[in-house]
């Protein structure tokens, strides 16, 4: 956290939260309400690369699992499209978050019913971005270690535990497991669409 959000809090504790207003995409895209959003319901993403960086070093989570970012002393919660954290996807090298932080260590490989990878690390779990979609089939492999044929992968997917097939990522191979979306933040402890209590509007 910045030294001047600690210093916000500090100075203004009570200040109210803020809810369904930031959202973050499968992209690792900051999307905030846009201007019109009273008659449209649209987000726009965020492009400014200053405060994308001051979002990405104040974001966090409460003992709830709910996931914000501390604007000064305001507290705003995050929408999640599927979880915490978006990670860019390397064979060899750990993964980088979207807010680039290091994974020091990979966990697991998952995969959901929408077809997206998700890798959880000592910091969470997180989406692969889509941009990484080739190196992650790139890096799948039979027990063996074989290279995996399309045919063989699009048949684990109809069938996930009919065989077992490997992700190479972070320097070792783990095996892909699959999972269904909606279980994942139970799984996990997270919240994805965090909301103001009964009768507060989403910003007091």
């Amino acid at each position: 956290m910045d030294d001047i959000v600690a210093q916000a809090m500090r100075k203004w504790p009570n200040v109210p939260d803020v809810y369904n207003w930031l959202r973050l995409d499968e992209r690792g895209r900051w999307r905030v309400r846009a201007r019109d959003y009273d008659s449209t319901g649209r987000f726009e993403t965020i492009g400014n690369p200053a405060v994308i960086e001051f979002i990405g070093r104040n974001y966090q989570a409460d003992d709830q699992g709910r996931w914000y970012f501390q604007n000064g002393p305001q507290r705003v919660f995050v929408c999640l499209a599927c979880a915490p954290w978006v990670y860019r996807f390397s064979m060899e090298a750990p993964p980088l978050t979207h807010t680039g932080q290091t994974a020091r260590k990979v966990e697991t490989v998952l995969i959901d019913e929408q077809h997206t990878p998700i890798l959880v690390t000592d910091l969470g779990p997180g989406a692969l971005s889509d941009q990484d979609f080739a190196p992650f089939l790139a890096a799948l492999s039979d027990p063996r270690g074989g290279a995996l044929a399309d045919a063989v992968f699009e048949a684990w997917l109809a069938a996930p535990t009919a065989h077992t097939i490997y992700c190479a990522v972070g320097g070792k191979r783990l095996p892909l497991a699959a999972i269904v979306r909606d279980e994942l933040a139970e799984r996990y402890d997270f919240i994805p669409e965090p909301q103001p209590p009964t009768g507060t509007p989403d910003c007091a």
